[in-house]
């Protein structure tokens, strides 16, 4: 299973794969495993003896609509509140292996119905490799979500007066001067992730009880999660600094993209929108950057944070691979037909 698999091809695989998922890379995904007990049954991976091509892990799909029909036992790729997404790392050279290894899954595991793919981006080069490679088997797309994302080629100044309009521009610039100053780049360091978990934990996650500190698990996740990521000049934390924090964000980060992990900021100081704030200065900088970098949010449709700011969407879906027999095919047929009377919407 996962222990099997070379750490070094693995993260190798990782850079090279069509699709960019840094959840799915070894320093975020093995934290997971270690500190939320997750429950990985199976990788589809194959590849070459010096290359890895394919990773797919796989955990019990038994949400809605599964749960409402016994015996029907379907695998997802690795999900949960902290994984943003689910696209599997996979090679160009790798596409022509992907029905084999399919194949291979369903014969190994007579119970197994289906492999449900995602979430991931549904007008992606991954998804149309996805549906070339497995063409032979039955597929069905399903489950779809929007992701606020960032990607433009306006200049800086031309897209805040575009998107957020005189008025509000020069609102957000009055508080930018009451605010601190902006840190692209924090030193990753025990000291900024103690200042990230205390000032998190001050606002209304740690009232709600979600805040990465409000658990040992989901703090020692969190800890390890910055260090590994540092390491592999995979995470970058920026923020607005005066005498203290005022705001930080935490980003995975690579040279195709950008992706939003946790942002927190100090809610006394709320009339200044320090998050906004914090964001405002973040799109100028992607906006600068040349070649342009994209940025997902992996925040819910509508957050209220990236709403004015951001103006462009992705959709997230999943893609269904059904056993290629009868029983296969009639799952496919049930799918469709609770998706077009509504039964099956995502929960």
């Amino acid at each position: 299973m996962i222990v099997n698999l070379s750490v070094t091809q693995w993260q190798q695989l990782a850079e090279a794969a069509i699709e960019c998922n840094p959840f799915y890379e070894p320093w975020f995904l093995l934290a997971h495993i270690e500190h939320l007990k997750t429950k990985i049954l199976r990788v589809i991976s194959f590849g070459q003896s010096d290359r890895l091509d394919a990773f797919f892990p796989l955990e019990r799909d038994s949400e809605y609509p599964w749960k409402w029909l016994p015996g029907v036992k379907v695998l997802r790729t690795v999900t949960s509140p902290f994984l943003y997404l689910s696209a599997p790392l996979l090679r160009t050279e790798g596409v022509p292996s992907l029905q084999p290894a399919f194949e291979a899954a369903f014969a190994d595991d007579p119970s197994l119905q289906a492999v449900s793919i995602g979430p991931l981006y549904r007008d992606s080069e991954l998804f149309e490799n996805l549906q070339r490679g497995l063409a032979g088997l039955p597929t069905l797309a399903w489950r779809n979500t929007i992701r606020p994302y960032f990607s433009s080629a306006l200049r800086a100044g031309e897209y805040c007066t575009l998107h957020l309009g005189r008025q509000h521009e020069k609102k957000l610039l009055k508080k930018r001067k009451k605010l601190g100053t902006f840190k692209a780049s924090l030193d990753i360091n025990d000291a900024l992730i103690e200042d990230f978990l205390q000032l998190e934990r001050a606002g209304w996650k740690g009232e709600e009880g979600t805040a990465m500190a409000c658990r040992s698990d989901t703090e020692q996740f969190f800890r390890a999660v910055m260090k590994n990521g540092a390491t592999q000049a995979r995470v970058r934390c920026c923020g607005i600094q005066d005498e203290k924090s005022q705001a930080l964000k935490v980003l995975f980060t690579n040279s195709r993209k950008d992706f939003g992990f946790k942002i927190c900021f100090d809610e006394t100081l709320h009339h200044l929108s320090p998050g906004s704030v914090l964001e405002s200065y973040l799109v100028e900088q992607r906006l600068a950057h040349i070649p342009r970098i994209e940025a997902d949010s992996c925040a819910k449709s509508g957050a209220e944070l990236f709403t004015r700011l951001w103006k462009t969407d992705r959709i997230l879906t999943e893609l269904l691979v059904f056993r290629p027999n009868p029983a296969g095919k009639s799952l496919r047929s049930l799918v469709m037909a609770g998706r077009k009377l509504k039964l099956f919407a995502p929960k």
